[in-house]
């Protein structure tokens, strides 16, 4: 499919998503007992901190920080960490906001101006491939966004060129198969799953029908979803010294997903229990290299760090799938 026509598909889908966080509440149920569990490995509260705290040691370190978070959407997350560093007494920052989507932008910049922050935040309309900038950042964030992106090799070396020497960049994101299928050995596990499971846990709320079988999808073949998730750890570990990593997901992103996460109430013994076994079989099979994780959260810079924190000691090269 032509890039444009790709393009146009991207837009039209997202301007119809009014709220891009929204997940169910078994996720969350999972976040909160797993997730949080390996953030705090490498020493932060939550992913929202991990952010929170390199941006808050440029503004203590700089008498002017500069921030860049790149495929923002309506700039929640970056709003989010305005008010918290302004909250804590940083006023020494300015942050670009860059999109492809016009629409977007404008909701988050009505959105800061509504809360008084608008002198903070600078939202740009920009297709990354043609961004240039000629100045450097201290921290640049890209959070679930590097999934969308095709031109990755010249987009992470245009990172690479506006970091500071000793700034990060930190990105969460989607590292597995393209287009968000499962890799065969995970597939396997999933269907083993899948065939015990009673039908009202079968139900796609996205294309409501019941699926008895699990449909391996590449959401791929629209727009832009995941069109080279399995080559951005790769590309990463190439580009970068990673200082913070940590990884998760391969078996378990199915049932907690918006398509049949909702089919499990947290609420329930019974469903904490079906998605408590997946999660204990999709850790040990990531712990012993037998699948490949499908996410990530990791700060990255120019430098080698003094120290390197690695979830269960496997590094971004361990962790990248490869494909013959």
């Amino acid at each position: 499919m032509h890039y444009d026509k790709r393009l146009d598909n991207e837009l039209k889908d997202f301007n119809k998503i009014t709220n891009l966080h929204a997940l169910p509440q078994i996720f969350h149920y999972w976040s909160n007992r797993y997730l949080s569990i390996y953030i705090k490995t490498i020493g932060y509260k939550s992913i929202r901190d991990l952010f929170f705290q390199h941006l808050k040691q440029a503004c203590q370190t700089k008498d002017k920080a500069r921030f860049c978070s790149i495929g923002v959407d309506n700039c929640s997350n970056e709003i989010h960490q305005i008010k918290n560093l302004v909250g804590a007494g940083h006023t020494n920052f300015v942050f670009d906001c860059i999109d492809i989507n016009q629409n977007k932008l404008q909701q988050g910049w009505e959105t800061a101006c509504k809360l008084g922050l608008e002198k903070y935040l600078e939202v740009k309309a920009i297709d990354l491939n043609s961004w240039k900038v000629q100045h450097q950042y201290d921290v640049i964030l890209a959070i679930q966004c590097l999934h969308h992106f095709i031109e990755l090799e010249s987009i992470f070396q245009k990172i690479y060129d506006y970091l500071t020497p000793e700034g990060y960049f930190i990105t969460h994101d989607m590292i597995g198969r393209n287009g968000h299928q499962r890799w065969p050995e995970a597939l396997n596990v999933i269907n083993s799953f899948w065939s015990d499971l009673p039908s009202k846990y079968k139900f796609n709320h996205r294309s409501k029908q019941i699926e008895e079988n699990f449909i391996n999808r590449d959401f791929s073949q629209h727009g832009f979803e995941g069109i080279r998730a399995q080559d951005i750890l790769y590309l990463l570990d190439q580009t970068f010294e990673f200082q913070d990593f940590i990884f998760w997901g391969g078996v378990i992103d199915p049932f907690i997903s918006r398509a049949f996460g909702h089919n499990y109430d947290p609420k329930k013994a019974e469903d904490k229990a079906i998605i408590d076994k997946i999660q204990k079989i999709n850790e040990d099979l990531l712990i012993s290299n037998i699948i490949k994780p499908t996410q990530m959260v990791a700060t990255m810079g120019k430098a080698i760090p003094d120290k390197q924190h690695f979830l269960y000691g496997l590094s971004p090269s361990a962790c990248v799938r490869k494909t013959n």
